[in-house]
């Protein structure tokens, strides 16, 4: 819509500004789709007038092709009945839906490990599966930094993803990243236990919290001088 509006229509000539700024959102959104939101709505702006000389243009040509009793008829139709369409379009696609009460379903969430992890001030850089990572950021940051997490087509390389992705998923031993990223807690998804089990050293690291989801990991050597709080399982 936006080329066809740029090219095809006859409204005043754009400012060479508002061209780059459509070109560097355009590259932008092509380069990850979290930015299409973007060039959207900066788009949908600069657009508008030359939609809508396109649309007057079409009109107009109608107009000259019909008699005044068509005229007359199309003009209702443009003027009323085209902006009901979208409307009546909303109304039916929802009418198809059987919506139930909107409820958030966290059964998958490690919503008490990081509670523990929270309530006892833990802090440094933490080894989870990206999946998790977000939900870690939102509640632990910035006493904690996650491995990786929703973001990584920004923030983490390429490389970098695949090394944290491959602990939790693939069998080859890369056990090594634990030192090489200098992590200080390990948060792990017990489903996948199988695989990622024989690459942690059981005499360096020791669980201070599990539940049926998840579990805790902490460096053995680090003396822990006080007892742990658990989490409340009603919080």
């Amino acid at each position: 819509l936006t080329i066809i509006g740029f090219i095809f229509s006859k409204a005043r000539k754009t400012d060479p500004l508002v061209i780059i700024v459509l070109l560097s959102l355009a590259y932008f959104a092509f380069s990850s789709g979290r930015h299409t939101v973007l060039f959207v709505i900066v788009s949908g702006v600069f657009c508008y007038e030359h939609l809508l000389n396109i649309y007057n243009q079409l009109t107009e040509c109608f107009y000259k092709k019909l008699n005044q009793k068509n005229e007359k008829l199309l003009n209702f139709l443009l003027d009323k009945g085209l902006p009901l369409i979208p409307l009546i379009l909303c109304i039916c696609i929802l009418s198809t839906f059987n919506l139930p009460a909107w409820k958030l379903d966290t059964s998958g969430y490690p919503i008490s490990s990081i509670k523990f992890i929270k309530n006892n001030d833990l802090k440094g850089n933490l080894l989870l599966p990206f999946y998790w990572g977000g939900f870690a950021t939102w509640n632990l940051y910035p006493d904690v930094q996650v491995s990786t997490d929703g973001r990584y087509v920004e923030i983490f390389s390429e490389e970098t993803f695949n090394k944290f992705n491959s602990f939790f998923f693939n069998k080859s031993d890369n056990s090594s990243l634990i030192g090489d990223y200098k992590i200080d807690i390990i948060l792990l998804d017990r489903h996948f236990k199988d695989v990622y089990d024989r690459k942690i050293n059981k005499s360096k690291w020791k669980s201070v919290y599990k539940d049926e989801i998840s579990e805790v990991l902490m460096p053995a050597n680090k003396a822990i001088t006080r007892s742990l709080k658990k989490p409340r399982q009603n919080n």
